[in-house]
């Protein structure tokens, strides 16, 4: 988990961007990199992200959205692929029109 001022970031947690050419976007956290000190989550969200170019970003950066069910964590878990994020990422994007 990686904490910011209030939140903790976790994997499967949906977040949307903040700063940046992606602002606005939803993204789901797929990965937490420890080794990273400056950009420790990594984001995908199925479509301009896929899990082929996902994206090391700063959470401070990032704007918490939801947390995703015990269920959808438990698929996510067991197969991570670009369609499950697709999917999730549009379930929780509220702003999109």
């Amino acid at each position: 988990m990686v904490e910011t001022e209030q939140l903790s970031f976790g994997f499967g947690t949906v977040v949307q961007s903040v700063c940046g050419r992606d602002r606005y976007r939803v993204f789901l956290i797929v990965e937490i990199d420890g080794t990273a000190s400056v950009r420790p989550v990594v984001i995908a969200d199925g479509s301009l992200r896929k899990l082929s170019a996902r994206k090391h970003k700063n959470p401070s950066h990032l704007r918490f959205i939801a947390c995703p069910t015990e269920e959808e964590l438990r698929l996510l878990r067991e197969n991570l692929n670009d369609e499950q994020i697709l999917t999730i990422c549009k379930k929780y994007d509220k702003f999109k029109k």
